[in-house]
C-alpha cells in the first residue's frame, strides 16, 4: 500500500488478524478466512483481495 488506510474498521480487523497470526500461526489459515469474511461485509467489501493478501 502506498499510504495508509482512513478507514478505522478496515485498520481495526488488519491489526487483530496481524496479531493473531503472530501469536497462533498454526490457525492462519482460520485467521485469513475470517478476517476476508469480515471484510467483504465493510461497506463496499472493495478490502476482501488486500485482506486476503
Amino acid at each position: 500500500m502506498p499510504k495508509p488506510t482512513t478507514d478505522a474498521y478496515l485498520r481495526g480487523l488488519l491489526l487483530a488478524a496481524l496479531n493473531r497470526l503472530e501469536t497462533r500461526p498454526q490457525d492462519a489459515y482460520t485467521t485469513v478466512d475470517q478476517a476476508v469474511s469480515v471484510a467483504s461485509e465493510l461497506p463496499g467489501g472493495r478490502y476482501t483481495g488486500l485482506t486476503n493478501a
